[in-house]
């Protein structure tokens, strides 16, 4: 709620008062307001929907593939091959675990302590 509050006295101070407004650029001021206003919102709404141990798996799926971005930056030809190849990997892994713990534990893509926490019989059981 503070971070909101203070958003326009930033936004005065850096657009007005350090006079780095420019009316062109209304569209991207106006999108990143929205964004901005929105996202907090939608990754929490979003966050109920999905499954939390995939969501970590493909951030680190991305994490490495820009790790390896950065650490071949300006090698031209060899940089974009190694990233691509060595994330399609990565993916390629990824949808091999996910497919197999699917189809191996019971057809449940979900970690063992989810399962437990949903189901109020099972854990008043235990």
């Amino acid at each position: 709620a503070i971070q909101l509050l203070t958003v326009p006295i930033k936004s005065y101070w850096l657009f007005v008062a350090n006079e780095l407004w420019d009316n062109k650029l209304w569209p991207q001021y106006l999108t990143a307001l929205a964004a901005s206003l929105l996202a907090v919102p939608v990754g929490n709404w979003l966050a109920s929907k999905i499954n939390q141990e995939r969501f970590r798996q493909l951030i680190t799926v991305f994490a490495f593939g820009g790790s390896l971005y950065l650490a071949t930056y300006k090698t031209g030809l060899a940089s974009l091959l190694t990233v691509l190849c060595l994330s399609i990997a990565a993916l390629a892994c990824l949808l091999l675990l996910w497919y197999s713990g699917s189809r191996f534990m019971g057809g449940t893509a979900e970690p063992v302590e989810a399962n437990r926490a949903s189901d109020p019989q099972k854990a008043g059981s235990q």
